[in-house]
This record gives structure tokens, sequence and C-alpha cells, in this order.
């Protein structure tokens, strides 16, 4: 099996377009998140010198294509308000998930696929994206699950969006096939720009294989990652192995995509990790890891807060808290289908609420105590 991925230029290409959608030069966005990590944000640049050249001359390339279509761009790929993640309008509508990219890598397939959804499979798909956004939250006492256009209406109504970006997100709904026409004509136009520079992209593709090759030495990249980033703790080996992707315009990304099949819960997938282009020497892994730990704020402990507060999660976490708990088991005791359990497990992840360990090939859910005392220790210090 092939370690390293290829250039997916469906993916870099919504990412570029979200880029340019933000408004702000690329550099003072990479400049911002490189304060976040690392205090010798000028030494990594300079390591990086040929990748930072090639953003500068595609943000232009692509900045000249669209100058007089910036506000469609905007409207499709600036960043929902309050979403630390950067997702956009766009991406929902695509049906797209940086994760997909081992399996979607040709526009004209993607394009294939996305016109020729079944209604209620792209409905189904709609809403449940919304709720991925981890901003919906259902006060019902049942499960929140998506069958119908109805329901994903609900989530999008029930979101925490603006009221201006609920307002796009039912014309998305409502008028999806206009929507995304609008937005395919956009990515192939970004991806055409990407093309002409397909040399130099490729250069900075081959730079990573080699750096990372380099990185591992005679040890398992698994065993590698495992040290380096607490993403892989608790995960044992996948029978499917792993594989890495760059990601070229999310540059200090670092994520790992665990894929299982709901019924028997064994490893249906490789494991995929995510590596932003920008990691080098002197800008390790680790160095997120551990700068993450020391910016918790109140933003990060009201995030936890509101991540509990969905009944769901709540009840994931409290039937967890003693021993680990397999998805299906989790499912039987909640009433839940394994596709919402996997939902919200998933989430209670991202907020470190919740770790995997594995026995053979199942996956077994715990609690993070700590992070949950030490949100406790933070309700206590603010309010009492």
């Amino acid at each position: 099996m092939k370690l390293f991925n290829e250039p997916n230029y469906i993916n870099e290409g919504i990412s570029l377009l979200t880029i340019i959608g933000k408004g702000t030069p690329f550099k003072d966005q990479l400049l911002q998140k490189m304060r976040k990590i690392t205090g010798n944000s000028e030494a990594v640049l300079k390591s990086k010198k040929s990748l930072v050249l090639l953003y500068d001359r595609l943000e232009k390339a692509t900045l000249r294509e669209f100058k007089n279509d910036m506000d469609l761009v905007s409207y499709y790929f600036a960043p929902l308000e309050n979403h630390k993640y950067d997702t956009t309008f766009g991406q929902i509508l695509l049906n797209w998930d940086t994760f997909m990219r081992p399996e979607i890598d040709n526009y004209k397939e993607f394009v294939r696929m996305l016109t020729h959804m079944d209604e209620s499979e792209y409905q189904s798909n709609y809403g449940n994206n919304v709720l991925s956004l981890g901003n919906t939250f259902s006060t019902e006492p049942v499960a929140f699950s998506i069958d119908s256009a109805d329901d994903a209406l609900r989530a999008v109504v029930q979101s925490e969006l603006s009221d201006y970006e609920k307002q796009k997100f039912i014309s998305g709904l409502v008028n999806s096939k206009e929507h995304i026409t609008r937005c395919l004509g956009l990515v192939e136009r970004v991806i055409q720009i990407l093309m002409k520079y397909e040399k130099d992209i490729n250069k900075e593709y081959q730079e990573f294989v080699d750096y990372w090759t380099t990185k591992f030495g005679t040890q398992d990249p698994f065993e590698y990652f495992t040290s380096q980033t607490s993403a892989f703790d608790a995960l044992g080996p996948n029978p499917h192995g792993l594989t890495i992707s760059m990601d070229l315009f999310n540059p200090f990304i670092r994520g790992l995509s665990v894929s299982m099949d709901t019924d028997s819960g064994d490893f249906s997938k490789p494991y995929l990790a995510v590596i932003g282009a920008m990691y080098c020497d002197k800008c390790p892994l680790y160095f997120a890891n551990t700068q993450d730990k020391t910016l918790y704020n109140s933003e990060y402990w009201l995030n936890i807060l509101k991540q509990m507060s969905d009944k769901n999660r709540f009840e994931i976490l409290s039937h967890i808290k003693d021993k680990p708990t397999f998805g299906n088991e989790l499912a039987t005791l909640l009433n839940l289908t394994t596709a919402t359990v996997s939902h919200h497990t998933s989430i209670l992840n991202s907020a470190e609420l919740i770790s995997f360990s594995q026995e053979g090939t199942r996956i077994y859910y715990s609690s993070n105590q700590d992070t949950i005392r030490n949100c406790l220790q933070y309700i206590k210090d603010e309010l009492l």
C-alpha cells in the first residue's frame, strides 16, 4: 500500500478559495497561526522559502482570475462566523470533507458523483454536514437523525449559525442544483490555476515525502506519529495500514481519520494522517501539540461546555465514565443509531473529552477525566 498520497487538486482548490474568501493576505494568515505554535515565525518562513513564494504566486494568480467575482467567492468560501475550523458554505454544498481526498481526486468523477447523487441522499448529507459543525444541539429527548429535507432544514434552523448564514444554508438546501453549479464553476477555475503550477506543487509534495521519509528512518510511521502528537494516543496498529496526505493550503493542520464499520466496529480503511505543508525542523509537530496546551482560555472551556450541553453527548460521557464502552453497546444503551453515536463521539474526541482504546479490531470509548476535572476547576475559578 502506498504510504503517501498524490496531490488532490479538488481539496487544494477548495482550500485556496477559502484563503481568498477570508479577504486577508495569506502571509498574514500564516503569521497569525505561527505565532500560536512557535515563537520563531521568521525562522519557519525562511526554512520554507520556496513554499512561501509558491503561496504568493498562487494567491496573486487566483486574485487576478477572480477579481470580478470576489463577491461570489466570499459568498461561498468565506469561513463561517465563530467556527474555528474555517468551514465554508461551499464545502457543505459540495459535500466536501478534508478526509475524502484518498477516494475522490478526479474532478470529473467528483462532479459526476455530486450531480447524480440521489436527492434524499444529498439532503441527508447536507443536514449531517451542518450537524458536524458542532454548533447544533437538540432539546428533544430523542436522537437527532437526518432522514429527510425537513430534518436537514431543522438542523440549519437549530444551529448556532448567524441569521445571514442560516438564510444561505436554507437557500442551499432549497435551490441546491443552482448553488452546486455556481460552486463547481469556481472550483473548476481555481483547479485550472493550480494545474499551471503543477510542476512547482509536485516539487513541494516531493520535498514533503522526502522530509517525512527521512524523519521516519527505520521507525514505523505509526509509532513515529504516536510519539509526536496526541492524535494517535491509545490507538493500536491498523491492519489496513496508514496513509499520509500533505495539506498544501492548511499548512498547520495535523489530523487523523479513523474509519470503522458501524456494525462490526472493525477498521474499514487505513488510518489517514493529514499533515500541513509547513511542518519542518523549525516547526515540528510536537510544537503545535505542546503550545496548544498553553493556549487554553475561556473560549476553549466555553466550547467544551457547549459540546457537553448536548443531551446525547452528556449521556455518552455519563455511560463511559466508569469503563470503556464499545460503540454498538452505546447505541443500544442510548437508543441511538451507530452512525449517531459515531457523530457524537467524533465531536467529543475533537473537544478532548474522550479517548479511544483498542481491543483486537474494536474501538472502545473512555471519558477523559482530566479534561472534565479541569473544566470543573475553570467553572469554580470563574463562578465561585
